[in-house]
């Protein structure tokens, strides 16, 4: 692992803490009603870590909807290094150089890249704030 890298690069409770941090930055709020008092934090074994649920609409979430990274199967840790790799980094990694660093095919190396560049090709989108904040500016 690269010591030059920040934590939530590396583990995944540090990358959903962060970004929770960032989506959340005004506040929590259901994004299903809008709800920002009746909201509990889902315990136990049985629910994924970072599970919310808004008791005025029973709808669950995490911080990742709205973002690129809501319904994806690969670790929010990874989506971070990945931005790192691309956006951060000079000069950016290739996508030979995401998978190699993700430890994931070329196919879901370049998807996660395409679905990034979907994003920050969207002026005024969330993505560009994520952006920012890992950058720490």
């Amino acid at each position: 692992m690269d010591g030059g890298l920040p934590s939530w690069c590396w583990d995944e409770e540090a990358a959903r803490r962060k970004l929770e941090d960032i989506v959340w930055a005004d506040g929590m709020a259901c994004p299903h009603c809008g709800e920002k008092e009746r909201l509990h934090r889902m315990r136990g074994r049985s629910h994924r870590s970072g599970l919310w649920k808004c008791n005025a609409c029973r709808q669950q979430f995490t911080a990742t909807v709205g973002t690129p990274f809501h319904g994806s199967h690969m670790r929010l840790d990874k989506w971070f290094l990945a931005i790192h790799l691309l956006y951060i980094r000079e000069p950016g990694a290739s996508i030979r150089d995401v998978e190699r660093w993700l430890g994931v095919t070329y196919k879901t190396a370049w998807n996660v890249a395409q679905r990034l560049k979907l994003e920050v090709d969207v002026p005024d989108h969330d993505l560009d704030e994520i952006v920012r904040q890992l950058c720490g500016l």
